[in-house]
């Protein structure tokens, strides 16, 4: 009897550390892939950071571009000349009346921003979100131009 329970606690222990295995080479694969969704981008990639002020492309609160900001951003389009961008809004605290909080809004903002370049027929393919900043000293809208 002691002979089977050793054998049958030998082979419970196994599958535990073999599942271990599995499971730890599972994480490693989703951590390689996430990595690279969330990498910083390489300073040298982009050669130009162009800056403007969140109240040029956005009204107080709000995560839709205005009519200014898509005419900037439609001029923004041109210059770059289907050249890669990256976009990064700063966190904002939100103010009075806001319906979310700072790092919804940057969320929201870059995807309207994305939104709008797309929009004006800039390729898809060429533009990447930047994580949120911040905003000590940061402009509020950074949006760098690459090769």
């Amino acid at each position: 009897m002691s002979a089977s329970r050793s054998m049958f606690g030998f082979v419970d222990l196994t599958l535990i550390l073999l599942g271990s295995v599995a499971l730890i080479g599972q994480l490693d694969q989703r951590e390689a892939r996430a990595s690279v969704a969330i990498k910083p981008n390489d300073p040298e990639e982009y050669r130009e950071v162009v800056s403007v002020a969140l109240a040029e492309i956005f009204p107080p609160n709000e995560a839709r571009v205005s009519t200014r900001g898509k005419v900037w951003l439609n001029g923004l389009a041109e210059r770059a000349k289907e050249r890669r961008l990256a976009v990064g809004v700063a966190i904002d605290a939100p103010g009075p009346g806001g319906r979310m909080n700072g790092w919804e809004q940057a969320a929201a903002r870059t995807a309207a921003i994305i939104y709008a370049l797309e929009a004006s027929g800039y390729p898809e393919d060429k533009i990447e979100p930047q994580l949120p900043h911040v905003r000590v000293g940061a402009p509020d809208i950074a949006i760098s131009i690459g090769e």
